[in-house]
């Protein structure tokens, strides 16, 4: 009963707080800023430097500041050209290991650049969202985007604990089920509706077309991001969500569905 009470409690706060920092422009920077290093410090902690700590904090400070230039160029504080110098921190992360001696440096520097790819791109994807219509923010998709990655959890939730019996891929994740995927889909697309009679910035048939692409890629991302856990044989990502693990559990459909919605709209919108 605590432990329900805990995860309720968590996860009211944790919407509640994604909402209003989507809502005001600033604060998704902010917010979604801190989720991304944070994110990446749990990701570096499976497959970064373990015997070598400086190093290990000097890669995090890499992803403080790719995270930092995302954020910044898409408010217009920084020139959007200013992206570009993170391709000689990606560089450097080369040099570093040629020096350091290891029997398997590029294993090292797959798992550092595969890192900034799955986690720093995709939360900058996420905000970027925001700008992608007009140029100047707008809240609707972001936010709508959340709501739809919510329903989707919720149906299949429920469609999955009543309805369940075929499992959908029993190896990585052994609760899932067909059933609670397409109930999962049947209600982010009800939902997909709903929120295109308010959040009128994109049509109907988009945000219905956007349902589909973050059920279908979020469900994946679930099952990628408990692949990287069971090849770590670790239950979370982290303990820094009461009740819920860390942030790569909150945010493991985001980071693989935000960069299909992102370059659909890109390409389609």
């Amino acid at each position: 009963m605590n432990n329900f009470f805990t995860r309720t409690i968590t996860a009211l706060f944790f919407a509640l707080t994604c909402i209003a920092c989507i809502y005001f422009n600033g604060y998704i920077h902010l917010l979604f800023f801190m989720f991304s290093v944070i994110a990446f410090n749990e990701y570096l902690k499976m497959n970064g430097p373990k015997k070598r700590k400086a190093l290990g904090r000097l890669y995090l400070l890499y992803a403080i500041i790719m995270s930092a230039s995302f954020g910044l160029s898409q408010m217009n504080i920084i020139p959007e050209k200013m992206i570009w110098l993170n391709v000689f921190l990606m560089a450097s992360i080369f040099i570093i290991e040629l020096y350091q001696r290891e029997q398997l440096p590029f294993d090292q520097i797959a798992k550092l650049i595969l890192g900034y790819a799955y986690v720093i791109i995709p939360f900058a994807m996420f905000t970027g969202l925001g700008y992608i219509v007009s140029g100047e923010y707008n809240f609707e998709i972001p936010l709508g985007f959340l709501f739809l990655i919510w329903a989707n959890d919720s149906g299949a939730y429920v469609f999955g604990v009543t309805l369940g019996k075929n499992r959908l891929f029993e190896r990585i994740s052994p609760k899932k089920s067909w059933e609670g995927f397409f109930g999962g889909m049947i209600i982010a697309g009800i939902s997909a509706y709903f929120i295109s009679q308010y959040f009128q910035s994109i049509s109907t048939q988009h945000w219905i077309v956007l349902s589909v692409i973050i059920v279908i890629f979020g469900t994946l991302g679930d099952l990628i991001e408990s692949m990287l856990k069971r090849s770590k044989d670790i239950k979370d990502s982290g303990s820094i969500l009461p009740g819920h693990g860390g942030i790569l559990d909150r945010f493991d459909a985001l980071l693989i569905a935000a960069p299909m919605v992102y370059a659909y709209l890109h390409l389609f919108l």
